[in-house]
């Protein structure tokens, strides 16, 4: 799917882009859209026809993205480690819908503020995911050497460190580089996760929620 994933993304850009000869104007840092390559194709109405588009992508990866997510909380409910409420799912369409509407009320909150404020929360969180991951991944290599896994990365224990350390390291330094702003705000963001579950531990009286 890989490269299939890339061909989608490159195959567009470069087309748009040659068909108008603009090539210095494209990259990440603003320029050219093919919003405006469509415009000068086909006029307003393509251009119009693009725009709508590009929207309707952008609303269909939100509802999978919200989609997704219910469903690691609807999880998290069942093993104990989120209030019963994010649990709770539709007797129809079999959706977590509890968990939906929750995640989209928090959503519109988070919406009020400055894009910039939420690229900084959602990337600190994204790198601290990932931090989590390649620590767990070290753990159980040394913890549970013989568990049973659909797959194995072909090291040892020290290369395991190797793997799981460099891009550790890299995601560290990344978030140290960004200036005292961005660990404020990524560092109160992630300070919700514990806080949030303290608080629910402590309502519901008992480890498991």
């Amino acid at each position: 799917s890989i490269p299939l994933v890339v061909a989608i993304y490159f195959v567009p850009t470069a087309a748009g882009l040659a068909s108008v000869g603009r090539w210095s104007e494209g990259g990440i840092g603003g320029g050219v859209s093919l919003v405006e390559v469509a415009g000068e194709l086909g006029g307003p109405l393509l251009g119009a026809l693009m725009t709508a588009g590009a929207l309707v992508s952008s609303l269909a990866l939100y509802n999978t993205y919200l989609a997704s997510g219910a469903r690691t909380t609807l999880v998290m409910a069942e093993a104990g480690l989120l209030p019963r409420i994010f649990g709770r799912v539709h007797p129809r369409f079999g959706t977590p819908h509890a968990s939906i509407l929750i995640a989209a009320a928090a959503h519109a909150v988070l919406a009020t503020r400055s894009f910039e404020a939420l690229i900084v929360i959602d990337v600190f969180l994204f790198v601290l995911n990932y931090l989590l991951v390649f620590a767990a991944a070290v753990a159980l290599r040394i913890r549970e050497p013989g568990l049973s896994r659909p797959f194995r990365v072909p090291v040892g224990t020290v290369g395991m460190w190797v793997v799981a350390g460099v891009p550790t390291l890299v995601g560290l330094v990344f978030l140290f580089v960004n200036g005292p702003a961005y660990l404020v705000f990524g560092g109160l963001a992630a300070a919700t996760g514990p806080l949030a579950y303290a608080a629910a531990r402590s309502f519901s009286g008992s480890s498991r929620i």
